[in-house]
């Protein structure tokens, strides 16, 4: 059985103690399926989703990506950009480990993020926030 919970959050804010477990994948009034292997979906008001796994892997899809916005610049080791006939791709490595890559139209238009132990949060009219690799609960970076 599935566990479904609104996580009423603030823009940028983490979430509320009450919610059970956290999530690397912040977006102000989501909802939140967890499932029995661990893993979790995250639903934004927009149609954005991302499917978290127990091991901190991300995959999700936007409607639509106007801005990236890095939080702490001096968190990030490396970025590669490359351009394929319409699109446009963007990977990130993170002090830490934290990997982020995303793909889009370059029109803006959304197509995909793929993460792996990072923290990042949406905002309404397609911006994206990056904060760095994903410290879980016992403050450690993964």
């Amino acid at each position: 059985m599935n566990d479904k919970t609104y996580l009423p959050q603030a823009d940028g804010a983490p979430p509320s103690a009450d919610v059970p477990g956290t999530s690397p994948v912040r977006i102000p009034r989501s909802l939140r399926t967890d499932f029995p292997d661990g893993s979790h979906l995250v639903e934004g008001p927009d149609g954005d989703k991302f499917l978290v796994s127990e091991s901190g892997s991300i995959t999700g899809n936007v409607p639509f990506i106007r801005r990236v916005q890095i939080e702490d610049l001096s968190r990030v080791l490396s970025h590669h950009i490359a351009h394929v006939h319409d699109t446009t791709s963007h990977t990130l490595h993170f002090v830490g480990g934290g990997v982020l890559s995303y793909l889009h139209w370059r029109n803006g238009g959304g197509m995909s993020i793929k993460g792996n132990n990072i923290l990042f949060r949406t905002l309404p009219d397609g911006v994206i926030v990056v904060c760095g690799t994903f410290r879980d609960e016992r403050g450690s970076e993964g």
